[in-house]
């Protein structure tokens, strides 16, 4: 096969999706076999992703000439390239370079928060849109009351912090947990642009137990917390360390009572929760929380239904599937339906809420806050 003849091979198996034709060359990328020695179209890739280029025909047909060998070596030659090293290598500095470009302040329903478009996560789709997790947001804008404690586990930039900041008002609070060191800065940032003296950062990440975690912020600003069994060699050269503390232990200077919870942590949620059952059991708070089956059995080793039953504070509790900004779906305890959900759903997660019925109700989608009496229980 030629260059040219190598070349519009490609066009066809990467070609769009619309047309049967790719359909009819491979399976489903999740579907196909993996295998540990090295194709043509690995090499092929190993020059676009690792090198951001195509080869040049005169040097493709050595190249092509090595499939068949073992996918790490091949990965491994093309990284400790003097070209990777010397062009491509100084971009993947993530932080540094986040931090180093340009920003620019943005209004926001009664805030306004300090962004940059170079932030993939929330930065540029709110510059773009004015708006973030529009369907997360107006749960959380139906719930929260002047004069409540939000806590925002996995806080990021802040979004959700300012947001819960300008609605609680000076007689409530907001407590921020994000170990990100970039996020922590415009988190910081955030709360001064304001002047929300309502705000407490904890620049820790959550877990079951104090330690140090590996964070993984290969997603950029959007990272979670890996057991820490990395080699000494690779904790000197790369990884980034953050420490966990418990929610149980950590809140209990600072609040008497949690009224709402919003956390997104990848995968983590569960062991963040865990460390807070206490809490949870005393302030019966809702909870608005990022579902992943994937992310959950990755980061807290454990399957969807722990987590879901652990949402399930006492009888009173019930589930909610967050289907869009004006949808609510109401689970009652049912945790096959929310685990049905996700699987029907495009995305690699799912928002749900966990709710005690004596404290909010949900009717036709519309989530209604029912305030009771000192005695009630």
């Amino acid at each position: 096969m030629n260059f040219n003849n190598f070349k519009n091979f490609f066009k066809r198996i990467c070609g769009s999706r619309k047309g049967a034709f790719a359909h009819e060359i491979e399976p489903e990328v999740w579907e196909r076999t993996y295998f540990e020695n090295a194709s043509e179209e690995d090499i092929f890739f190993c020059f676009r992703l690792i090198l951001g280029r195509n080869p040049e025909e005169k040097e493709w047909y050595g190249h092509r000439l090595q499939a068949g060998k073992p996918l790490l070596e091949i990965v491994s030659k093309f990284l400790a390239s003097n070209e990777f090293k010397e062009n491509r290598q100084p971009l993947l500095t993530k932080s540094p370079s986040l931090s180093g470009t340009g920003h620019e302040t943005v209004e926001l329903y009664n805030f306004k928060l300090c962004l940059s478009s170079q932030d993939q996560v929330c930065g540029s789709a709110l510059i773009n849109n004015n708006e973030y997790e529009p369907s997360v947001t107006a749960v959380l804008k139906k719930v929260l009351r002047p004069g409540m404690v939000f806590l925002d586990i996995g806080a990021n930039i802040g979004f959700f912090s300012c947001l819960a900041a300008s609605i609680v008002g000076e007689n409530g609070n907001v407590f921020s947990f994000e170990p990100y060191e970039y996020n922590i800065k415009m988190l910081y940032i955030n709360k001064r642009l304001n002047d929300f003296k309502n705000i407490e950062i904890f620049p820790f990440a959550v877990s079951d137990r104090k330690d140090f975690f590996t964070y993984d912020d290969s997603a950029g600003n959007s990272g979670t917390i890996c057991e820490n069994d990395s080699s000494i060699p690779h904790l000197l050269s790369s990884s980034m360390l953050v420490y966990s503390v418990i929610l149980d232990d950590a809140l209990k200077p600072y609040a008497d009572k949690i009224d709402v919870i919003k956390i997104d942590i990848e995968g983590a949620e569960y062991l963040a929760l865990k460390g807070m059952k206490n809490r949870l059991k005393k302030d019966r708070p809702i909870i608005i929380s990022e579902f992943s089956l994937a992310f959950l059995k990755a980061i807290s080793k454990i399957p969807a239904e722990d987590y879901l039953q652990l949402l399930l504070i006492d009888k009173s509790y019930s589930f909610a599937v967050i289907a869009g900004e004006n949808n609510v779906i109401k689970c009652e305890h049912n945790m096959e339906q929310v685990i049905d959900y996700y699987n029907q759903a495009i995305g690699d997660h799912i928002d749900i809420i966990a709710y005690p019925e004596d404290k909010f109700s949900i009717n036709n989608s519309q989530i209604e806050l029912i305030v009771r009496t000192d005695k009630a229980k």
